[in-house]
This record gives C-alpha cells, sequence and structure tokens, in this order.
C-alpha cells in the first residue's frame, strides 16, 4: 500500500524533475546518456545563502503545513524531500557519520547507471622521427569500458506526527527532538549498516541489511573482487598493519591518498590512538577544562573515520561484522544514486495525528567493481564488553 502511494504511477522523467531539478540540482547526461546531478553535499556546500535559506527549516514548516492534507491521489506536489534540509543532513551527520561522507547524487531512471574502465591498451610509446611522421600503420589505442547498472530499491517507514508536534516543529522545537527526526535518525542508521553489511544473497526477507530487495553492501562488493582479508591474527601494531595495505594499494591499483577514507569502530579507533603514543591533554585557557584524547587521525594522509555501525549484525541467521573490523573505501569510486532522495508524503488523518510514509528509492554503486577497496575483516583486539 505504502510503496504503490509513494511512487504513485509517475514515470522517472517526472519524479526526478520534482525531487531534483526543481530543487536547483540539474541533470547533466553521463555515458548512458542518463542524467545524473552533482552530489547533495557539494551543491549544499557551495550554494549562495538564499537558496540555503530556502532549504532550511522546510521540513519543520511541512510537518506543520501536512495538518490539512490527506493524500487521496498520487500528486507528486505533496511529496517533500527531506534530504536537502540542513538540519536533517545534521542528524545524519551524528547518526551515520560515513553515511553523511558518502556522496549522493540524483540519477534519472529506475537503475543506477555508471562506467568504469575495463581495460587499456597500451600506448604506441616512444619511436624514431621517421616512424611518427606517418602513424597509419599503427593500431587504434582504445579504452575499454565495462557498463555497471545496480536496480534502485525502496526504503519505507511510517510515521505518526500529532499536530502538536508539527505545531512544535515550526515554532521552536529541533526537528531531532520530533516523531519525524527520530524516524530520520534510524533511517541514517540503518542505511549505513547496508552500506557496510548488505548482502542480498542472504534472502532473509526481513527488510534489513539481508533482504534481497536491499543493495549489497562494500564488505560483500570487496568480498567478491577477493579484497577481504582475514585479520584475526594481528593483535598488536595495528597501526603499521593498516599502512601496509594502504601502501600496497597505493603501489598496486590506480588509486590515490586523497581519494582514500580508513572507515572503522570507535573501538579501533580507540586501539590505533593508543598505539600512537599517550593520550593527548588540552587544557583550556584557564586550565579549568581538560580535553584528553586524539579526535582526528589520518593514517599516511589518510582519513580515519569511526562510525558505531561498525560492528556485529545480526538478521535472521544472516551475522556480518565486528567491532574490529576496518574498511579502506575509494571515495572517489562510492555513489549512492537515487531517483528520489529521502522525502516524506502524507498518508491520512488519524484522530490528531497524520500518517506520514518516509521513503527513499536508490541504490549504492562501487564503480572499480571492488578493486580499490579492502575489507580487513576481524582484528584480534580484545572487545570490552
Amino acid at each position: 500500500m505504502i510503496k504503490n502511494i509513494v511512487m504513485g504511477g509517475h514515470s522517472h522523467e517526472t519524479l526526478f524533475k520534482h525531487f531534483w531539478e526543481n530543487y536547483g540540482f540539474k541533470g547533466v547526461k553521463n555515458e548512458e546518456g542518463t542524467a545524473v546531478t552533482v552530489p547533495v553535499q557539494r551543491m549544499l556546500h557551495t550554494s549562495n545563502q538564499e537558496q540555503l535559506k530556502r532549504f532550511k527549516g522546510m521540513v519543520a514548516k511541512d510537518m506543520h503545513s501536512i495538518s490539512q492534507k490527506q493524500m487521496t491521489a498520487t500528486e507528486v506536489q505533496d511529496y517533500t524531500p527531506l534530504v536537502f534540509d540542513p538540519e536533517i543532513l545534521s542528524i545524519l551527520k551524528d547518526e551515520a557519520p560515513f553515511l553523511e561522507a558518502i556522496p549522493q547524487e540524483g540519477q534519472q531512471g529506475y537503475k543506477a547507471v555508471y562506467q568504469r574502465i575495463d581495460s587499456r591498451d597500451a600506448p604506441i610509446g616512444y619511436t624514431s622521427e621517421s616512424d611518427s611522421i606517418d602513424l597509419t600503420g599503427y593500431s587504434g589505442k582504445n579504452i575499454g569500458f565495462a557498463k555497471g547498472e545496480t536496480d534502485m530499491t525502496i526504503y519505507v517507514d511510517k510515521a505518526n506526527i500529532s499536530d502538536f508536534t508539527q505545531a512544535a516543529a515550526e515554532h521552536y522545537m529541533n526537528v531531532q527532538d520530533t516523531t519525524l527526526g527520530q524516524r530520520i535518525a534510524l533511517y541514517g542508521q540503518r542505511k549505513e549498516k547496508q552500506i557496510l553489511y548488505g548482502d542480498t544473497s542472504q534472502d532473509t526477507g526481513t527488510g534489513f541489511i539481508g533482504d534481497a530487495n536491499s543493495f549489497d553492501g562494500l564488505a560483500k562488493i570487496f568480498t567478491d573482487q577477493g579484497n577481504d582479508k582475514d585479520k584475526s591474527g594481528v593483535s598488536d601494531n595495528i597501526v603499521k598493519d593498516i599502512r601496509g595495505e594502504i601502501h600496497l594499494m597505493l603501489q598496486n591499483e590506480n588509486v590515490s591518498v586523497r581519494d582514500l577514507m580508513v572507515v572503522t569502530s570507535y573501538t579501533m579507533f580507540d586501539k590505533i590512538t593508543g598505539e600512537l603514543q599517550p593520550a593527548q591533554t588540552r587544557y583550556s585557557a584557564t586550565e579549568t577544562v581538560a580535553d584528553v584524547g586524539i579526535q582526528q587521525l589520518r593514517i599516511h594522509g589518510v582519513p580515519v573515520l569511526a562510525t558505531h555501525n561498525v560492528d556485529n549484525h545480526s538478521d535472521s541467521g544472516y551475522t556480518p561484522g565486528s567491532e574490529t573490523d576496518v574498511f579502506i573505501v575509494n571515495m572517489r569510486a562510492v555513489r549512492f544514486r537515487s531517483l528520489v532522495p529521502l522525502s516524506s508524503v502524507p498518508l491520512a488523518r488519524l484522530g490528531l495525528s497524520q500518517a506520514t510514509a518516509i521513503f527513499e528509492f536508490g541504490a549504492l554503486i562501487e564503480r572499480s567493481g571492488g578493486n580499490w577497496g579492502r575489507y580487513l575483516k576481524n582484528y584480534g583486539v580484545t572487545v570490552a564488553s
């Protein structure tokens, strides 16, 4: 029922125009002739103040106004994109920091379509002056591209938002403190777990990370390409080991330091910083406040990001992940493409509350086919209970 309402009978052109182009995210045709927008993060970071002012508070205002609405037809005008509002992005940054770091792009169509370099012919190379005069005897040198595509999937949730919550959000309450804000927090955590550990082959039928209707995550993509490594026998010199893996990637893969990110748990972040040096202590000017510990870390120039969603998870017999996992991700290769970004639509009045659907239609893509990443599994580190 909700799935039919949120997607309606709309064409992908209509949905793309409403959710992306009407908000200033113009699509540019890629190699496959499909319109793709610039990432949301880049747009919001470079937008002028008038555009940011337009996005700010749009969700709170809509929460207040939907108390007068009832979804009686699939009119796309009633759909409200949530992901452009800075307050919603702030919730996602707190709840799912790795998700917030992944560029999110709009794409027209029902599949996330992308290209990756599949083969490259060797160049002609150095030659004599006489040979360089006429190159017709040399065969053409080509770069082969392999088309990649992933079915976009639908994420759906439902929230009952009372008239009191809507009024409070409009006038004084932070969106994070509302029912909608809490559902957004759960969305962020669920999606980040999917990006890390999703495996559609498990077919759990639960709507969680092993559901066949979801999308594959980085652990599955890297493992399928043979770029997973069991680190259960490594219990110390963790920094040296991760640095060595980065050096192997820099030596053997077409990656650079500025493109990479190390993603791990707070447990491993603590272990890594503990190996570097005794905890740094910083004092306030009056020396009445002490701040202990390293908050930002790079290994060979590669930033380390900690998130609580690097952990062991359970989905109907599928139990992936560990608190001691480490991912090395090429952020130029990873994208989240969506025809419909995280949005809401009113469903029906329920007394003094409004039933609202929260939904998204998109998928993760990894444009290197798993070649430019590493899944370092289960370092042999003791985890405190």
